[in-house]
């Protein structure tokens, strides 16, 4: 089976990657669904020391799902075990798109007290939320991982991140353009004034 593929659009080089990323890109840009569900889960591995067990996304109600609409907030969930206490560990998550642009990237200690959360052995679930009205329609994956901070020690990074679109239903981004999407990343609705 081939390991890298090639998306062109009229001859020209639009992106470049593995098969299942580049075709859920391609099937991403005529409103296909990306190849993915709302949960990924991780075998058990007793010989880590915290171990990531699954990724959701929920749309802004609640539901599991990775047809998300980008005029509301979106969560992604990281269920998490410790098996024995570890001080200075961070789940950390980027944001990018399929091609592997990032976009954010962020770590549950940027909100804690001193930047440091102590963590005793159990089960944890963590979440972040992505405001509406920022992100474009498009596909987009988060990837994971818990590591110790201000340390490339990794306690666990799964190869596998979960993949999702937003939709554009109608909004001012979805109507510019000549009835197309504008381009960009971010669709932000920037104040303006005219003199």
């Amino acid at each position: 089976m081939c390991q890298r593929v090639l998306l062109l659009d009229q001859g020209k080089l639009i992106s470049t990657g593995g098969p299942k990323e580049i075709i859920d890109e391609y099937l991403s840009s005529f409103g296909g669904t990306i190849a993915s569900q709302a949960e990924i889960s991780f075998l058990p591995d007793t010989s880590k020391r915290i171990q990531i067990l699954a990724l959701r996304s929920f749309d802004h109600t609640g539901k599991p799902t990775t047809e998300l609409d980008r005029s509301f907030p979106f969560r992604v969930a990281v269920e998490f075990e410790v098996s024995q206490y570890t001080e200075e560990a961070q789940v950390e998550l980027v944001l990018e798109t399929l091609r592997g642009v990032i976009i954010c990237h962020s770590t549950d200690a940027d909100v804690a007290q001193g930047g440091v959360i102590g963590r005793r052995p159990g089960r944890y679930l963590t979440t972040a939320e992505f405001p509406g009205q920022l992100l474009n329609a498009g596909a987009y994956r988060v990837r994971v991982w818990i590591r110790r901070k201000n340390s490339t020690d990794v306690y666990d990074q799964p190869s596998e991140g979960l993949a999702f679109r937003l939709h554009d239903y109608g909004s001012f981004a979805a109507l510019g353009d000549a009835g197309r999407q504008r381009q960009g990343l971010l669709s932000i609705p920037l104040k303006w004034t005219t003199e």
